[in-house]
């Protein structure tokens, strides 16, 4: 019974983490974010061609579509750290790879912050200036956000001394790399690690 329980769990997480909120709020302006832009649907796609708040509003719900279970899964249930571990997980490859998109999806941003800011804060908004600051220098936020989750995990490690939180701050990390390698349109060492680094071949 356990174990339907945990099953059925980690597919309410996925279907739930599956639900496209950027294509959604985007057909409000009668716009496929899916053909514009970086065509990804995600929440800096939004606010770059549909407009501010639009963008803000699908941050907003790609990030508490996670945060939200999370918060509770933590909070008011006895759940073991490994099944919270990958429940969480499960939101962000909903995301990611969304049934509803035939297992395409956005690049999990959003729902990496939700989980993130709902378990361990404090680490990822240590780091939050350094994204700002490199950004505004750069004058795009493809290599911030690279840093961001680089360094994230190294901080919240020092900070929380708490393995659970650790593994899925790295975890969260590596999924965002996978992400962004999968965008590769070819492969070679230069490529892969231009994408990796600054989302671009």
């Amino acid at each position: 019974m356990e174990i339907l329980y945990y099953i059925l769990s980690l597919i309410a997480a996925y279907l739930i983490g599956s639900i496209p909120f950027a294509i959604i709020i985007s057909r409000i302006k009668k716009i496929d974010i899916r053909e514009t832009g970086s065509k990804n649907p995600g929440a800096a796609n939004v606010t770059g061609h549909v407009g501010k708040l639009f963008g803000v509003t699908v941050f907003l719900l790609d990030a508490s579509k996670a945060a939200i279970p999370v918060f509770f899964a933590f909070h008011y249930t006895q759940l073991p750290q490994w099944f919270l571990i990958l429940f969480s997980v499960t939101f962000i490859m909903g995301h990611d790879w969304s049934i509803f998109l035939k297992f395409n999806g956005g690049k999990g941003v959003s729902t990496s912050l939700g989980i993130a800011f709902i378990l361990f804060p404090t680490g990822y908004l240590l780091v939050f200036p350094i994204v700002v600051a490199v950004s505004i220098i750069r004058k795009e936020t493809n290599f911030g956000s690279f840093l961001w989750f680089l360094l994230s995990p190294v901080v919240t490690y020092f900070i929380y001394r708490n393995s659970t939180f650790s593994i899925l701050s790295v975890l969260i990390f590596l999924i965002y790399i996978i992400r962004r390698i999968t965008y590769m349109e070819k492969f070679s060492i230069k490529t892969m690690f231009n994408r990796i680094v600054f989302d671009r071949d």
